[in-house]
């Protein structure tokens, strides 16, 4: 078990309550893209990466509805259901909104963020461990 606290995004009752949808799979695309979006942030090489993790509602606090902002409180170590990372040509659009937030005014979306949206983040399952680091040009752990 990994003790955080992890800043996270989760459905969340205001997050379905503001996209106005019961849709499970599209809250939790919305979910997905707000990670994304806070990932601008902690971009590694240019590329947004959101890991999914499946948690109990136990080790989860809700920070800010309705935008799904949640603390987890900890985390198993076989939480990981999927890895979520920006392609190699959405880098330069990463790091242009990176660019763009670092000078905006609080509050203002610049363009630059807003153009992300045409860039889907690349899924990669649990198992793939390995080829998440290849893409990031990480050092691969030993096994």
């Amino acid at each position: 078990m990994l003790v955080g606290p992890f800043d996270a995004v989760a459905v969340t009752p205001g997050l379905r309550e503001w996209y106005a949808t019961s849709q499970d799979e599209d809250l939790e695309y919305a979910a997905m893209a707000r990670a994304a979006d806070l990932a601008l942030d902690a971009a590694v090489d240019g590329r947004r990466v959101v890991v999914a993790v499946e948690v109990d509602a136990a080790v989860v606090r809700v920070v800010d509805d309705p935008v799904g902002a949640v603390v987890l409180d900890a985390l198993a170590a076989d939480a990981v259901a999927s890895f979520h990372i920006d392609a190699a040509d959405a880098v330069t659009a990463v790091r242009a909104a990176r660019e763009a937030m670092a000078s905006a005014r609080t509050g203002e979306v610049p363009d630059a963020v807003e153009d992300l949206d045409d860039h889907e983040l690349a899924w990669f399952a649990a198992q793939e461990l390995d080829d998440v680091l290849g893409v990031l040009g990480a050092e691969q752990p030993e096994r």
